[in-house]
């Protein structure tokens, strides 16, 4: 998905790609994670969370059945990699000026820092896209559960739940 080179050696790269997998995976632990704080918020326990190598899936002892309740509950997911890369943001803004700033210092802290924010961007941009991605209204993914939820603010739940499968 993304092209990731990291200066210095291969075993340094390497490290720093297994951490940003590391990084990545904890994302998206803390994206179902925001999933089952919400639910719990309205009486919503969480039976277990899967993770596998394609992402995660928080499952819950029931299903909402308020509309309301639902689009909180989906929506706080993909918040949370909102939220996160905003985070990635701001301490990109502090340390550097700019996220994206670039510096050519040939001190070994100077790219220490350049590392830094090479990971953090990446990390930023991972966040941003898997955000975007849960969006996407493909049911039963975040976006057809929100579609639904909305739908469902207007219409019977059923016929909601089928307009948002034939949308993704």
């Amino acid at each position: 998905m993304f092209a990731i080179q990291f200066q210095g050696s291969l075993q340094m790269s390497l490290v720093a790609s297994l951490l940003l997998v590391a990084c990545l995976y904890g994302s998206l632990l803390l994206h179902e994670l925001g999933h089952c704080l919400t639910a719990r918020r309205y009486g919503i326990n969480t039976r277990e969370i899967k993770m596998t190598i394609l992402g995660g899936m928080a499952m819950f002892e029931r299903s909402p059945r308020v509309p309301q309740q639902e689009l909180l509950i989906t929506a706080a997911g993909p918040l949370v990699n909102f939220v996160i890369a905003g985070f990635l943001f701001a301490g990109q803004w502090l340390l550097f000026g700019s996220p994206f700033f670039s510096s050519s210092s040939s001190l070994p802290l100077g790219l220490a820092f350049e590392a830094w924010n090479k990971f953090a961007t990446v990390l930023m941009g991972l966040n941003l896209v898997l955000g975007t991605f849960n969006l996407l209204p493909g049911f039963p993914m975040d976006g057809g559960r929100i579609l639904r939820a909305f739908l469902a603010l207007k219409l019977p739940y059923l016929k909601a739940t089928h307009i948002a499968v034939r949308v993704g």
